[in-house]
């Protein structure tokens, strides 16, 4: 009774302790790199400023996402990517790659056959030369078919079409 009561506590040890030693860590960050698509607008030092990974970190998908966020939250990001790549010494580099909103370098109107461009113009907030902002020239292009109907044209409708030159950062 004594020897089948030991084996049975003796099995159920052995059965707790097993998922303990199945589950493996994470892969540590042995580097943290910054790649720029298109001109370096941003410095590097802000990047390492709003990103809360650093190297010798567990790996966590969650913290890189949140990483990602805080990096958008400053609106000085037009796109954010990250990569993970073994590093020689087994742990992960981590590469944020980061392209800078492109400059708005011209507000060009067409197809407006009733309005003049001046009168056009003036409902327009985006200005040549601040970073291009698309939530900003969706609202323009809204103000834009408001100002057609209140002129009496009702099915008029506008859209705003953003070319952007990556390499450059640049766009129209």
């Amino acid at each position: 009774m004594m020897k089948s009561l030991l084996r049975f506590c003796g099995l159920c040890v052995l059965l707790v302790g097993l998922p303990v030693w199945g589950q493996t860590t994470p892969p540590k960050i042995s580097r943290i790199d910054i790649k720029h698509v298109g001109p370096a607008d941003v410095n590097d030092d802000l990047i390492r400023a709003n990103i809360r990974v650093k190297p010798g970190d567990p790996y966590l998908p969650a913290a890189v996402d949140d990483d990602v966020r805080s990096l958008y939250a400053t609106g000085l990001f037009y796109n954010v990517r990250v990569t993970a790549e073994r590093g020689p010494d087994d742990g992960l580099v981590l590469t944020y790659v980061v392209q800078g909103r492109p400059r708005l370098t011209a507000i060009k109107l067409e197809g407006n056959k009733k309005l003049r461009d001046s009168k056009i113009k003036k409902k327009i907030t985006s200005k040549v030369g601040e970073p291009l902002d698309e939530a900003k020239l969706f609202t323009d292009s809204l103000a834009i078919q408001q100002l057609y109907q209140k002129s009496g044209y009702p099915g008029t409708t506008v859209t705003n079409v953003v070319n952007i030159d990556e390499t450059a950062g640049r766009g129209t």
